[in-house]
Parts: C-alpha cells; structure tokens; sequence
C-alpha cells in the first residue's frame, strides 16, 4: 500500500501527509475520552513507522555508493532525534502540562515536514 501511495501521490507529498496525519493523531491525544488518547497513540505510532519507511527507502534511493553507510548514518540520526523526541516533551510537560508536550511534538513534526519538503528530491519526490 505504501508504494501505491507513494506512485500515486509522490514520495514528498506521501511523506508530508503522513507527518500531518501523525500531528492529527497527537492533537487528538488532547481529548478527554481514553479512547480518543488511545487512538491519537496508535496514530502517532504508526505515522512515526511509516515515516521511517519512507524515510529509510528514499536514503536507499538516492545514495549512489555507500547505501549501507547512508542507511546506517540515517538509522543513527533517527535514533537520536527520537531521543530528543522523548527528552524535549518531558522538559515541556514540567513546565506546561500535556498541552505543552503536546504542542512540542507539534513543533517537531513541523521541523520535520519544512526538512522533508525541502530535501526530497522530486525525481521520485
């Protein structure tokens, strides 16, 4: 189903929708209901899966030589922004509550779509 998505729409607008169904699913973690916070969780995580997906094939595509290094470089880099992922809402949530962890997870998906939409090639874009 990826690929299909990805063919149909374009590797950058996939991701793109992807990032922003992923802020969708942390907003809706804002609601009061536990089912509504589950669901914003499962959102966010798959959102966050099929982001690395993407991710991950996209470094595979484009690097010419080295696609072991690249995708290890990248596998790193996901590692610590995920890090940074959990670090930085926490600091928010001490001074703010959820709504402000969640607003920083906002902010980062944010960051994210600006680097997306800005590395991705649109040869395969």
């Amino acid at each position: 189903m990826t690929g299909w998505m990805m063919a149909r729409l374009g590797r950058r607008r996939f991701i793109l929708a992807v990032i922003a169904a992923w802020m969708g699913g942390a907003v809706l973690m804002l609601a009061p209901p536990i089912p509504a916070i589950i669901a914003g969780l499962t959102f966010c995580a798959g959102c966050g899966m099929l982001c690395q997906t993407i991710s991950t094939s996209y470094v595979t595509e484009i690097a010419k030589e080295g696609r072991s290094s690249a995708v290890g470089l990248y596998v790193t880099s996901f590692y610590v922004g995920g890090s940074m992922g959990a670090f930085l809402p926490g600091l928010a949530w001490e001074r703010g509550g959820w709504p402000a962890a969640i607003a920083m997870v906002v902010a980062m998906l944010a960051a994210m779509a600006v680097i997306a939409t800005l590395a991705y090639r649109d040869a395969t874009a």
